[in-house]
């Protein structure tokens, strides 16, 4: 096999890469070869190794990353090429080492925060803050080389959510505001008072916001309803957990290891647009009429109910029985319209699986993070602490992730896959995206 020098350059960055991750110390040799390869804690870099680890596990970034072109006539890159560089060289060292895990020193020495400065990395640093972090310096060096984009995509373009916000009046819900877009790369998502991922996040799409205003009668309101819908939703969603509260009394961060479920799959939606929305709009039309029967306040179904006692008190038989069974049919009617229209958002439904679960265990100031990893392939899941690894079991995942119980471990950021063939663009465009109804 022949190779330009640039080819033969780059595959020899990626043996040195492999070899230099071995000679610091001398990690054992790879005998379970069906587990993933390890990374080593050089002090406190729990959070990183997770971050990283999770990024090699997805397919996108991990071909982006290894499939950078390197410019080795560039003898002073930038500090970001540096990173991007080493992190590939990374990257090649966990799909080829024969060792159970790895140095990542190079790396870790390679990051810098977002003033320039040397990345200190002997301090906890919140790991979803992390993630975003290296977001942005990836996708700062992509762009520095003119590799910004792979199939028409930026790096962080996989996990970028983007969202309408509307502030309606709480009174009568008119706008009071010009709609706005947000993109964020992680979704925050409150425990205090929640019990489960969908319901927090279901909350957060529509609640109340401090908004100063002057009503249509011309009293002054502090308070309206921010209205959140999603036009865009990315291939790989990650949803931060709020565990960590300031207590106000103690002056001190508080970690939040009550109980907080979450599934495995979740169904989000997009709003309705188009074919889908008119048919919905005439099928309210439809219940608005039996719910209010020639626009008085009463429902055909409450009409029908006094009509059947009015049939008993005349003691009227037949009357009885032609009423209770258009009672029935009524009833019938409503209800398979109302299940006619969760059919037609089902039409926008996009199924999301569970992908990776970033754990804390510790208080809120230290302690430890690991990540349970799930293998679309070989359908298992992964527990990786730093340099050692164990395949788990779905129930595992489940019940070290959740919190409660006394454990001081549980999870704090989320990471689902779109399980839709087709990656969803925005709605605006014609294509299909998700929401949460």
């Amino acid at each position: 096999m022949s190779y330009d020098g640039t080819a033969w350059l780059e595959e020899a960055d990626m043996r040195e890469a492999i070899n230099e991750s071995l000679l610091s110390s001398v990690p054992q040799k790879r005998l379970e070869t069906h587990l993933p390869i390890g990374l080593r804690n050089n002090g406190n870099t729990c959070f990183i190794n997770c971050v990283v680890q999770v990024l090699f596990s997805m397919p996108e970034i991990k071909d982006l990353v290894i499939n950078y072109k390197v410019d080795h006539r560039n003898n002073h890159p930038q500090p970001q090429i540096v990173m991007l560089i080493e992190l590939r060289k990374l990257f090649g060292a966990l799909t080829a080492s024969t060792y159970s895990w790895i140095d990542p020193e190079h790396f870790l020495g390679s990051i810098t925060d977002r003033g320039g400065e040397k990345f200190d990395r002997n301090l906890q640093h919140d790991t979803a803050e992390f993630f975003v972090l290296l977001l942005e310096k990836l996708k700062e060096a992509f762009r520095l080389t003119n590799n910004s984009r792979e199939r028409g995509k930026h790096i962080d373009d996989y996990f970028k959510i983007k969202n309408k916000i509307t502030l309606l009046s709480p009174k009568d819900e008119k706008s009071l505001s010009t709609q706005q877009e947000q993109e964020l790369l992680t979704i925050t998502i409150p425990i205090l008072g929640y019990e489960d991922l969908m319901s927090s996040y279901k909350e957060t799409l529509s609640h109340q916001v401090s908004y100063n205003y002057q009503s249509s009668n011309g009293s002054q309101e502090d308070t309206a309803i921010q209205k959140c819908q999603t036009i865009k939703f990315p291939r790989y969603l990650c949803f931060q957990l709020g565990r960590i509260e300031y207590d106000s009394i103690h002056k001190k961060l508080i970690k939040l290891d009550s109980r907080f479920e979450f599934d495995e799959t979740i169904l989000l939606r997009y709003p309705p647009q188009g074919d889908d929305l008119e048919e919905i709009n005439l099928i309210q039309e439809k219940l608005k009429s039996l719910e209010n029967y020639k626009d008085s306040e009463m429902s055909i179904e409450t009409i029908l109910k006094h009509a059947i006692l009015l049939s008993q008190d005349s003691k009227d038989i037949n009357a009885e029985k032609q009423i209770k069974k258009l009672l029935v049919t009524s009833t019938k009617e409503f209800s398979e319209l109302e299940n006619k229209i969760e059919e037609i958002k089902d039409r926008s439904s996009h199924k999301y699986s569970l992908k990776a679960v970033i754990v804390h265990e510790g208080k809120a100031e230290q302690g430890h993070y690991f990540v349970f990893i799930y293998d679309k392939i070989k359908n298992v899941w992964f527990r990786i602490s730093d340099s050692n690894i164990s395949q788990v079991q779905k129930n595992e995942v489940a019940e070290t992730s959740f919190g409660g119980n006394g454990s001081t471990a549980s999870a704090f950021v989320l990471f689902y896959e779109n399980m839709d063939e087709n990656e969803n663009e925005d709605i605006r465009k014609g294509t299909s995206s998700s929401s949460s109804s």
